[in-house]
């Protein structure tokens, strides 16, 4: 264990930073990584949680966190003894963006397996135990090994060891993920042989990992997948591509990663980054067209929405035309046929606002009944 940041964010901006975007920026890099389910397990296992650190000099400002303790051998965390200072001299020592590049990012190993251990704590699973989840990394290779147990009636209870080595690699610039985690090998170890297939227990373990997200809140790709084999292949969906910020000005930064190393501490991208404006959108989420039978009285719909470039904590939502609610989802009663249109007005914290539609075809039928088209 040392004192090197467990995640480490680095910018160089043309433009000079004020201590209120700074902060901001900070603000938004802890909340990405320490979520609700990292404060949930942190709380659990008796660990303070540490506040960003940052330095801002020559136009590069970096960003640490620290998970700030370790787990004993009997599973117990204590504090890792570092002082404040330490690690502000620790983040100054570890800058690693250079040669013209603009944009950096380092996530450790241990805080892979934290993150994965808070989730799975969160989501739980049956049969798995999130605290014998354990991520190592070799110079390219993320290896997730998680022990369970899987439990038949009458029969003794199945224990198993699942171990995945995932290969990560850059894709093209640009590209939402920015990294792709390639399967290199599944091993499955199980106490009862011939008792259940193997493809239950990886489906099992797999849709566990589907609900792990590594990195969240606005320095995220954000992609979803139900099932994934390995931390690997959520850390390469959650890798960070873009980041709405509000100061200096109103925008979005993108990162265009050129660079990718793997070593036994962690994982980092170099690059460049772009600053820009939003593009804000608001897409609404439900039937198109639906039906119902003459003998019923009508039929009611739920809808949803999908915002681009948007910061969904605390926005304000109107909706408006056939939908009367309040929040992110609409329940729309439909009682006449005919056509119906649905508005949706949203205003971000950084007053950031746009309105999305869409229209709903009602019919009434004599047979059969329920949706007949939903929007892409």
């Amino acid at each position: 264990m040392g004192v090197a940041p467990d995640v480490m964010f680095q910018l160089a901006l043309s433009i000079a930073l004020s201590q209120d975007a700074i902060a901001s920026i900070a603000t938004s890099v802890r909340d990405s990584v320490f979520v609700s389910s990292v404060s949930d397990y942190f709380r659990k296992k008796n660990i303070l949680p540490l506040p960003p650190q940052t330095s801002y000099s020559g136009g590069v400002l970096s960003v640490g966190l620290w998970i700030g303790a370790e787990q004993r051998q009997d599973g117990k965390w204590i504090e890792d003894g570092f002082t404040d200072a330490q690690r502000l001299q620790a983040l100054v020592s570890s800058g690693f963006i250079s040669g013209g590049q603009t944009a950096g990012f380092f996530f450790s190993a241990a805080m892979m397996q934290l993150r994965g251990r808070a989730e799975l704590t969160a989501k739980p699973t049956d049969g798995i135990d999130p605290d014998s989840l354990k991520v190592n990394l070799t110079s390219t290779d993320v290896v997730t090994s998680v022990h369970g147990t899987y439990e038949i009636p009458v029969l003794p209870d199945i224990g198993f060891t699942y171990t995945v080595h995932e290969s990560l690699s850059l894709n093209p610039q640009g590209s939402s993920p920015a990294l792709n985690a390639r399967v290199v090998s599944k091993k499955l170890d199980v106490s009862q042989l011939d008792i259940i297939a193997d493809s239950v227990l990886i489906g099992l373990v797999e849709q566990g990992f589907g609900g792990i997200a590594l990195i969240g809140g606005e320095i995220a790709a954000g992609t979803q997948d139900p099932k994934k084999p390995g931390v690997g292949s959520k850390l390469a969906d959650n890798w960070p591509t873009e980041s709405l910020i509000s100061k200096p000005i109103v925008g979005k930064l993108a990162f265009l990663w050129s660079d990718l190393m793997v070593n036994s501490t962690g994982v980092r991208t170099r690059g460049h980054l772009q600053l820009g404006f939003r593009s804000p959108q608001v897409r609404i989420i439900g039937p198109t067209a639906v039906s119902f039978l003459q003998t019923q009285s009508g039929v009611t719909e739920t809808y949803s929405l999908a915002l681009t470039d948007l910061r969904p904590e605390n926005a304000t939502v109107v909706w408006g035309g056939a939908a009367q609610s309040v929040g992110v989802e609409a329940s729309v009663r439909f009682d006449v046929k005919g056509t119906f249109r649905i508005t949706a007005t949203v205003t971000d914290s950084d007053n950031v606002s746009a309105t999305g539609a869409t229209t709903v075809a009602v019919t009434v039928t004599k047979k059969g009944s329920g949706r007949t088209g939903e929007t892409p």
